[in-house]
């Protein structure tokens, strides 16, 4: 087994959840996983060995994902539909089920591109430089990006934000 398979197999945990959260089928995101490795593999000399291998599959299924949507809004034949999946549904004591079900609720009302920057960042434990690259955006556009995503989470969980320029020069503490 060649290096870049061995490692692009130890990467199917993040590339099944990744894909899962993409498409919120489990039929789609296991087709997914299947392209991008397909892909991975094929352009194999594309990688450059000294860059983190994540970053790039996820960029690879990000695309597949977004190609397959742009092909079948053309095709209008065939609408995938998405389902209701909710990721949170783990058995666990009523609280925390009560919790994670409110910030599934949550994350589903905010934009897509706040969805997929705290994704990368919070969950799947992207540095903001592999998040820039996957993504194909500067590493500013990374950190506000997150920040608006943080703030419209916080928002729409009934939070109070107080960004922390207010924090400095008032009594509020900042939990």
């Amino acid at each position: 087994m060649t290096d870049l398979r061995k490692q692009v197999l130890d990467e199917l945990p993040h590339l099944k959840r990744y894909a899962l959260y993409l498409s919120r089928d489990r039929n789609v995101s296991d087709d997914l996983v299947q392209d991008c490795i397909v892909t991975a593999m094929a352009r194999g000399a594309q990688f450059r060995q000294n860059m983190p291998l994540r970053p790039w599959l996820f960029a690879i299924l990000r695309n597949t994902f977004f190609n397959r949507l742009r092909r079948a809004k053309q095709a209008s034949a065939h609408q995938w539909a998405l389902v209701d999946w909710d990721p949170m549904a783990a058995k666990c004591e009523q609280e925390i089920q009560i919790e994670m079900s409110e910030l599934q609720s949550a994350l589903n009302r905010i934009s897509p591109e706040h969805r997929d920057i705290i994704m990368r960042i919070v969950v799947e434990g992207f540095s903001y430089t592999e998040a820039a690259r996957s993504l194909e955006i500067p590493v500013g556009t990374v950190r506000s990006r997150l920040a608006r995503a943080r703030a419209n989470l916080q928002a729409v969980l009934g939070h109070v934000v107080v960004p922390p320029s207010a924090a400095a020069t008032s009594n509020i503490r900042l939990e």
